[in-house]
């Protein structure tokens, strides 16, 4: 645990008592956060002086009733980030870029849609999909997307452009030869030879 985690929570439980004990004295709650949160302002940490204090209004109100409902101790206010890991697998954002990849679509949301309106499925196709927009974009960026998006119409550039070329190719065959061989025509006269 980084140091000035413990260094927080002293801070905030500090501040914590001080708004309790003057808001039972008669002080407007409203008031003593401004003031603890102008106070802080401009101010860091002592022992890691490059990070910002950044209480701000919100964060000393929150701390406040996380405070109170810790049993007013500073280990209540110490931060315990923990990391919930992803439910989402790989395969469904690798068959969604495969669907980008072979259907244009003008947006990301609009190919999400798309592909879970096609019922792009999961697990060997037994159950649809579950994934948001939120999830998509956060593993599947932007960046990517607009590579794929300007790949894909040079794509419909070339492919104009060869289409335009094989019409052409077409055109000049034609006028130098025939659609089909000239019928053979049957002889003319009669040939009595036995």
């Amino acid at each position: 645990m980084p140091g000035w985690f413990k260094e927080r929570a002293d801070r905030l439980h500090r501040i914590c008592c001080s708004i309790d004990s003057r808001s039972r004295r008669g002080e407007k709650l409203r008031r003593l956060v401004y003031w603890f949160a102008w106070n802080s302002k401009g101010k860091s940490y002592k022992c890691d002086s490059e990070r910002p204090l950044n209480f701000t209004r919100g964060v000393i109100r929150r701390a406040l009733y996380t405070w109170r409902l810790g049993g007013q101790v500073p280990a209540a206010l110490i931060p315990r980030y923990k990391s919930h890991g992803s439910k989402l697998t790989a395969l469904p954002i690798i068959r969604i870029v495969d669907f980008l990849t072979a259907c244009p679509q003008p947006t990301l949301k609009a190919a999400l849609t798309r592909f879970t309106a096609l019922g792009g499925r999961g697990r060997g196709g037994i159950r649809p999909l579950k994934i948001s927009y939120d999830q998509l974009r956060r593993h599947l960026p932007a960046s990517l997307f607009r590579k794929v998006r300007i790949e894909q119409r040079a794509l419909a550039v070339a492919s104009k452009n060869l289409n335009a070329l094989r019409i052409g190719a077409i055109a000049d065959i034609r006028e130098r030869l025939p659609d089909r061989q000239p019928r053979p025509r049957a002889k003319c006269g009669n040939d009595f030879q036995i």
